[in-house]
């Protein structure tokens, strides 16, 4: 198995508010640049201010892994919260092309997404305000900090 460092990641090293999804799920986007090599799945690795891991919460990257052919099925499904924005080769795994993973999504919409999608995605509860993963952990919110 190769590991392969995606390009022109978005949003890196920067703060976001995960609990606005007023204009939609909260992404990861990312090139891959994997030297003509199609990739099959991934995995990811959310650590807070001190170096902590807090996503996921158990398990290895194994364990954890999400699969392309799944994320391009709930990218092109009608219904999908995910918008390609005109990119028909969004999310296919394809070298040279764009992953935009969806990571926090409303929880109305968390069921309609594929099983190894929910593996690295959280939803937001916004009745009781809280953040959590398709196992029911939840992640804690702090203001800043």
């Amino acid at each position: 198995m190769a590991v392969f460092k995606p390009t022109n990641c978005s949003p890196y090293l920067t703060a976001f508010d995960i609990t606005y999804l007023d204009e939609g799920p909260i992404y990861f986007q990312c090139k891959i640049d994997t030297s003509n090599t199609k990739i099959d799945g991934y995995a990811i690795t959310i650590y807070d201010n001190d170096n902590n891991q807090v996503f996921p919460f158990n398990g290895n990257t194994i364990d954890n892994m999400s699969y392309i052919e799944d994320l391009r099925k709930d990218t092109i499904r009608i219904d999908s919260p995910i918008k390609t924005n005109g990119i028909s080769d969004l999310n296919t795994g394809l070298n040279g092309t764009y992953l935009k993973i969806p990571f926090v999504v409303k929880q109305s919409d968390f069921s309609s997404f594929a099983e190894t999608t929910k593996n690295n995605m959280v939803y937001y509860d916004s009745s009781n305000k809280i953040i959590k993963d398709k196992s029911g952990n939840t992640i804690e919110l702090t203001n800043g900090s």
